[in-house]
């Protein structure tokens, strides 16, 4: 069968054959390995995440502490909040030549375990003093958050001449 053919027919058909003879062996073995070999570098990876888990467990324990530490810094009673608010508005006022106008009546309400409770607060002062001061208060630590500003331009029906208002609406969050 194979007299008949020249050397060079009979190397193409060894190469032939050893092609076919390595698509056949990839097929049968190889592809297999080399996915155990992918699944066994998966592996690692998870079982080295597994160990470094109790670091990380601890690691985000401590951050929790800390965020409970922040919201418990703000845990207290909203007559004190309320006080330490407004003497750090009557402060930012006066170093920035800003008016107080009203103080609102607080409310408050619970949510998602926490009781939220809001100051409403108006200022009137020009528009780069009354930025000043709601810096100065998203500044302060520990003295609740400005949920919303609102400014509105208002008419002084006395004198005539309009002015700047701006309504501070800021929230302490209280553990339940």
């Amino acid at each position: 069968m194979l007299e008949g053919l020249t050397y060079q027919k009979k190397f193409y058909a060894l190469l032939g054959l050893i092609g076919l003879f390595l698509i056949l062996s990839y097929q049968l073995s190889l592809s297999k390995t080399f996915a155990q070999f992918a699944n066994l570098r998966q592996e690692k990876e998870r079982l080295a995440r597994a160990n470094d888990a109790p670091a990380k467990i601890g690691q985000l324990q401590q951050q929790l502490a800390m965020m409970d530490a922040q919201v418990g810094k703000l845990d207290r009673s909203f007559e004190q909040f309320q006080a330490q608010l407004l003497s750090n508005v009557v402060e930012l006022g006066e170093q920035f030549k800003v008016q107080i106008i009203s103080v609102d009546k607080p409310h408050s309400y619970e949510r998602n375990g926490f009781e939220v409770q809001t100051a409403v607060i108006r200022l009137r002062g020009n528009f780069a003093h009354l930025t000043k001061v709601v810096n100065g208060l998203e500044l302060k630590q520990g003295e609740g958050r400005i949920a919303a500003t609102h400014f509105e331009v208002i008419e002084d029906k006395k004198t005539k001449k309009y002015a700047l208002e701006a309504q501070l609406y800021i929230q302490n969050f209280k553990k339940l």
